[in-house]
């Protein structure tokens, strides 16, 4: 009995054509298992040709028409000879204008289809996704600890990674994965020899990490030594600072008060723009070309002129650089503890592309009789009631005032079965939030953000999308 995996449901992010760079099966071991499989569409690519998409090259891309795949009969199948289990589907997106926001997996045994979907969403954390970059070949680092070392997740070689005078692993419990590194005193830090892919010459870029730390007066937190210009990224006093032939600075709270803080800081044209836990960004002119040349990057200290008074001291969770693509478009969403569906396994949710890590269930038999019937009018009605039609609507105030005053917060839509977060915008000035094109028969909670008071509010439980006609 053949199997099939098909990708359909389809809902684009941007108002362009879907462009994909790569799409790929794993089997648990993340070993490939595409490459002896039939691989066919509903529909011919505009652009390039499916087998790109197994390729895995930027420079040869394949693109599907924006009216083919929101219409209603579009897949992308995989056709094996013999059942298998999927243990990881690798989406390769280009942008964030011509990517799939949402795409629904299926398993099914030849020739009748399970209703067994897996939604993968590059807007939300959830429990089923990894989430990556809008590239899929320009993640030259990202560290984390896991309790066998200095770990690293790159689509190029890994590298070396040398860790001086007292760097450890140690428990977290406000570690995203419950571990952290320590630098525990002066001469402490990570450095590993430059490459390539470090050069963030000429080009958008993003730095994030997540650190804490109780050290006043400067202190580095990346630094690359450079013979034409070393640029760097430091704490002045507590303030974020960026450092290349002069200081931007790119915060106005103080970071060094010994609790763990995200930050995000990236290139977007002539411009920096930093991101600090959720606050909004704060945005500097840059219009200055960093040095092209290759030599060591260091995580905790400066690589050359040594001085030990500028060293890290603290606790460092992840790391990592995106070269080639500024990554977070409007708000910086910093990781947290995603707890998987049936268990009590946290999951980093972004490192490399975009992954899912669960199963796609095997058919033991071919279903018959009213069972099959049952299976198709299910997929049916997920198609016919909620296609993309489906709306989740409201008005948010803050109700500790006595005139109920409306406010423009912004509003999270979470699903309620496991809180995964599918959709967020910001309300209007009025209060209204308005979620479309919701695909999914679930149940949902919509939380909202005060950012003046610092705090969540519930303002819907359980809400069922309402279909449009």
């Amino acid at each position: 009995m053949s199997y099939r995996i098909r990708l359909q449901g389809f809902e684009i992010e941007g108002t362009g054509d879907l462009h994909l760079a790569a799409l790929q099966l794993f089997d648990e071991t993340l070993g490939r298992i595409d490459l002896n499989a039939s691989f066919s569409c509903s529909h011919a690519p505009v652009v390039g040709a499916l087998a790109n998409l197994q390729n895995e090259d930027l420079a040869q891309t394949c693109a599907f028409a924006r009216a083919d795949v929101l219409s209603p009969g579009f897949y992308i199948e995989y056709l094996f000879a013999d059942a298998v289990q999927i243990g990881g589907i690798k989406l390769g997106l280009l942008a964030p204008a011509t990517s799939p926001c949402r795409v629904t997996i299926y398993g099914a045994g030849d020739p009748t289809w399970n209703i067994n979907g897996i939604d993968v969403s590059t807007e939300g954390l959830g429990p089923l996704l990894e989430r990556g970059d809008p590239f899929i070949e320009i993640v030259p680092v990202l560290l984390w600890s896991d309790g066998s070392g200095i770990r690293e997740r790159s689509p190029s070689a890994v590298r070396t990674w040398v860790a001086q005078g007292a760097v450890s692993e140690v428990a977290s419990a406000d570690a995203v994965d419950g571990r952290t590194f320590r630098f525990a005193e002066t001469g402490s830090y990570l450095t590993t020899a430059g490459t390539p892919d470090l050069n963030l010459s000429g080009k958008n870029w993003t730095i994030e990490m997540r650190f804490k730390t109780s050290k006043l007066g400067e202190i580095v937190l990346i630094d690359k030594y450079q013979s034409s210009g070393t640029w760097q990224l430091s704490l002045v006093d507590g303030l974020l600072k960026w450092y290349f032939e002069g200081y931007y600075v790119l915060g106005s709270r103080n970071l060094a008060d010994g609790k763990y803080h995200d930050i995000l800081v990236e290139r977007r044209g002539n411009e920096l723009v930093a991101f600090v836990d959720e606050d909004a960004p704060i945005i500097a002119s840059f219009s200055r070309v960093l040095a092209d040349n290759t030599t060591a990057l260091s995580i905790g200290a400066q690589v050359a002129s040594r001085n030990g008074a500028y060293d890290f001291i603290g606790d460092i969770d992840y790391v990592r650089i995106t070269n080639g693509a500024a990554r977070v478009s409007q708000a910086f969403e910093p990781l947290r503890k995603i707890p998987l569906t049936g268990g009590g396994r946290l999951r980093r949710p972004r490192i490399g592309t975009h992954v899912s890590r669960s199963r796609v269930a095997l058919q033991s038999e071919v279903v018959r009789g009213s069972m099959q019937v049952h299976n198709y009018r299910a997929l049916n009605l997920l198609d016919a009631e909620f296609g993309g039609r489906g709306r989740i609507y409201g008005t948010v105030s803050r109700k500790t005032t006595s005139a109920n005053v409306a406010v423009a917060r912004r509003v999270r839509l979470h699903r309620s079965v496991d809180g995964y977060l599918a959709r967020e915008t910001w309300s209007k000035a009025d209060g209204s939030y308005e979620f479309r094109e919701i695909n999914a028969r679930y149940e949902w909670d919509v939380i909202a953000w005060d950012h003046e008071l610092q705090e969540f509010s519930t303002v819907a439980n359980n809400q069922m999308a309402e279909v449009m006609p």
